[in-house]
């Protein structure tokens, strides 16, 4: 009598287990589990987005960097020509004419040193690359010796000194403006103080040029690339 009471109750059983297995997921099951698909694939593409930004955040800083030192080695092929050039050719005793490679910076008024002549010279004249003197060469100097000029070497004051004359005498910033990736960017090259013009070094014998860039997007304050920089000019380092 139990058994055929249990036996009917165990199929039954059975029965709707097997009815459960074979229902699959219900709809709350596939709600969350489109939501779950939903979330990965939105963050995934916030990812990629962010990625996206920071690549051509890197492009633009990389181009503005570049645009900083395309203007300062213009700005240091000056301070290396400024007052300070080489003979093209030999010197003789008595001569007052020297044919140098280039007169950068050069200026009636100028005391001049000559190779390993411990005298100075003054310059009378200067036109193309030859430098005129008021009195003749004492000594002998071979080619591609230093033509230097020495008289702001012990400058007292900052208008006296080799920076200085570097800043009066460089050229504009020759591309202010560029599009770096579809947005207008502006170079500037000033101090780090903010001023608009390099600044001079407070300390005798005042020959470093301090110069501040950075690189800002039209309409913005913040720059994307910046840099503080000095540069002396080679005839100061040459001073004897």
């Amino acid at each position: 009598m139990k058994q055929l009471l249990t036996l009917p109750m165990f199929r039954v059983r059975y029965s709707l287990l097997l009815k459960s297995k074979n229902q699959g997921f219900s709809l709350v099951e596939a709600i969350v589990g489109m939501l779950i698909a939903l979330l990965f694939v939105t963050t995934s593409l916030q990812l990629m987005v962010y990625a996206l930004v920071l690549a051509s955040q890197g492009r633009g800083s990389s181009t503005a960097k570049n645009w900083i030192q395309e203007d300062l080695e213009q700005v240091k092929s000056l301070a290396a020509a400024y007052k300070s050039t080489i003979l093209s050719s030999a010197t003789t005793v008595g001569a007052t004419t020297l044919t140098v490679g280039w007169t950068t910076g050069f200026a009636t008024g100028d005391i001049v040193r000559v190779g390993s002549d411990p005298n100075n010279y003054t310059v009378s004249g200067v036109s193309g690359t030859t430098l005129t003197l008021s009195s003749g060469m004492t000594t002998v100097q071979s080619a591609n010796a230093n033509v230097t000029a020495v008289n702001m070497c012990n400058a007292s004051t900052a208008a006296s000194g080799f920076a200085f004359a570097l800043r009066s005498n460089l050229p504009s910033v020759a591309t202010t403006t560029k599009t770096i990736g579809g947005k207008n960017y502006t170079l500037s090259r000033g101090s780090a103080g903010g001023g608009t013009t390099p600044a001079i070094s407070s300390t005798p014998p005042f020959n470093v040029l301090q110069i501040s860039y950075k690189v800002v997007p039209a309409g913005e304050t913040n720059p994307i690339a910046t840099l503080d920089t000095e540069v002396i000019p080679d005839a100061a380092i040459k001073c004897p």
